[in-house]
């Protein structure tokens, strides 16, 4: 081509230098299109595929329930197939590069991943077991799969409790709360299921001591020690082997049986190793255990492998899944009328003590028997067990170091952890202090404030609510308070104890507003402030205590509570109210 002077010279390119030039342009326009589309699609498939999970995990329960085990292992086959197929999408290359930015995503990801844990590592060592029965060798066969089982649902439940709901979309922030609660509750029953075998005396023979709470009679890990009974467990089959009563085959020791730990004597006084009836004032059911089979051990001579510990509710939960018995002295017991029967009528209907303690002895006994004679499928009885598990409702301490440690940090131990390991949790426990049976008739609520109000330390206020529907007349003297204690035998004394998390201290309280004096004090490691409120029939009392983090910013601890005959109404936390600037 020749030049011509002040004329622009201009380049004629080959077609082909221009397509490579314009294609790679082109795809990286699109990759992010592509990429975007290709991801929805993924979404969609992740969506539809937990959408059957949902599904096939609402079918699961009735096949259990109805003993259909066949049914179940094919929902089960049904489950593992298509949370593969989720976690297949979620392990996809456009999905893990969306979820660096998506908060949502991420979460997806992780519960789906979740899911497929349980669904394969969870669910299948579980129908083994349940299908097997609990007959000696079966049991000796389920101990490693429940262990496996538990693992898995433990570390899912771990993963997921790291997913926070900050900054999550409504429709992922919801499923995910609804499916760690129903994990929780899972995991708890897990938890006791892995140690079943080991407690059913499938290495060896145990024997043990069941305490029988009243909550009537408030303590600190659900009642007052009332009847008994002594069970025995070999390879699975277990028996009655004895009965008592706390107060009369365990009674009253001149000194402590056992030491007394120096913050528990300053808060509750030596009576805790010394009187049954006050074994368990503090928050700590492995104390308290320990103290109860010493004392049997000096009363009968026999050392037992461990305590259990239950109450009325407990057996209203059980009898829910037997259906009802008959106790001697013609009264029937239902799920329906457990906890009423066992805690108010009886004492209206029974005023000699003796009377009472046979009474006891027998629905006890009664409820025992049906639940091993029990012809139908064990999974209603798993249910209403781990129900009053995570109650702490259904306690267990074992003389073996072992086993004890596989407990502890579980429901069944009937303690707070001794570190809270970031996830502050601060304790209302409640113990009875007029000698009554009053409080059958509690309702209790508590939450936690924030009080933003003292110069940046963001503390926060334990505020309960204790409100008495008690009569002003008409109960048999065995239920009312001592008025050598309480002019009014109809008010209800309480003693609240407020465990700080660890690390945290306690401050100054107040009932009704006014500020009252308190007992402070440690249990297992914990700050533990101790205070009095009387509250009369039909009244209510409104308690607040102080907590003081170590540190600004720490998170509002979670509320764990003294299982009452009514339920707790846990309330969320809340922001308080500052005082006007002066």
């Amino acid at each position: 081509m020749r030049f011509v002077p002040g004329r622009p010279r201009t380049t004629h390119r080959r077609p082909g230098s221009l397509r490579r030039r314009l294609i790679p342009a082109l795809v990286l326009a699109l990759v992010p299109v592509a990429a975007t589309g290709w991801l929805g699609l993924r979404v969609r498939d992740v969506r539809d595929e937990l959408t059957a999970v949902a599904a096939l995990a609402r079918r699961l329960p009735p096949q259990l329930q109805s003993g259909d085990i066949a049914a179940a292992r094919h929902t089960a086959d049904a489950l593992r197939a298509r949370t593969r197929a989720a976690a297949d999408a979620v392990r996809d290359p456009a999905w893990h590069a969306a979820a660096v930015t998506s908060r949502s995503l991420a979460a997806v990801r992780e519960t789906t991943l979740g899911l497929e844990t349980l669904a394969r590592d969870a669910v299948p060592p579980l129908l083994e077991t349940l299908g097997a029965g609990l007959d000696p060798d079966a049991l000796a066969r389920a101990a490693p799969r429940l262990a496996a089982a538990d693992r898995a649902v433990q570390g899912v439940v771990h993963r997921l409790e790291r997913v926070t709901p900050d900054g999550l979309a409504p429709p992922v922030a919801r499923p995910l709360a609804d499916l760690k609660a129903k994990l929780r509750l899972l995991a708890t029953a897990t938890r006791a299921a892995a140690g079943l075998p080991g407690l059913l005396g499938a290495d060896r023979p145990r024997t043990y001591l069941v305490l029988f709470q009243n909550p009537a009679e408030m303590r600190a890990t659900g009642g007052m020690p009332g009847a008994y009974a002594i069970l025995g467990a070999d390879r699975g089959q277990i028996r009655l082997l004895g009965q008592g009563t706390a107060t009369g085959g365990l009674g009253a020791f001149p000194a402590p049986v056992l030491p007394v730990d120096d913050g528990v004597r300053q808060l509750y006084g030596e009576d805790t190793a010394s009187h049954a009836a006050n074994i368990n004032l503090a928050p700590d059911f492995p104390g308290a255990a320990a103290v109860a089979r010493e004392m049997y051990r000096r009363r009968t001579g026999t050392t037992v492998d461990g305590v259990l510990a239950t109450d009325p509710v407990a057996l209203a939960y059980l009898l829910a899944a037997t259906g009802p018995v008959a106790v001697p002295g013609g009264a029937t017991l239902t799920a329906d009328n457990a906890v009423q029967l066992l805690l108010s009528d009886v004492y209206q209907r029974m005023p000699d003590q003796s009377r009472q303690d046979a009474f006891f002895a027998g629905a006890a006994r009664a409820v025992f028997e049906a639940v091993l004679a029990h012809p139908g499928p064990p999974e209603r009885l798993l249910r209403a067990l781990a129900l009053a598990v995570h109650e702490k409702r259904m306690l267990a301490w074992s003389a073996d170091p072992a086993e004890q440690r596989r407990i502890a940090g579980t429901p069944l131990e009937g303690a707070l952890p001794a570190d809270d390991a970031g996830a502050p949790t601060a304790g209302v426990f409640l113990d009875e202090g007029g000698a009554s049976k009053l409080g059958y008739y509690l309702s209790p609520s508590a939450g936690i404030v924030k009080d933003d109000c003292t110069s940046g330390s963001g503390g926060y206020s334990v505020r309960l609510t204790l409100a008495s529907s008690a009569p002003a007349s008409g109960l048999p003297s065995g239920v009312l308070s001592w008025p050598a204690v309480v002019p009014d035998p109809y008010t209800l004394r309480t003693l609240v104890s407020v465990a700080a998390p660890t690390g945290w201290t306690v401050g100054e309280a107040t009932v009704d507003g006014a500020r009252v004096p308190i007992v402070d004090g440690a249990v297992r490691g914990r700050m533990v402030a101790l205070l009095t409120a009387d509250i009369p029939p039909g009244g209510q009392r409104t308690v607040t205590v102080r907590l003081a983090a170590p540190r600004a910013g720490a998170p509002a601890p979670a509320l764990v509570t003294t299982p009452l005959a009514r339920p707790w109404t846990i309330n969320p936390v809340s922001a308080g109210k500052c005082p006007p600037p002066r």
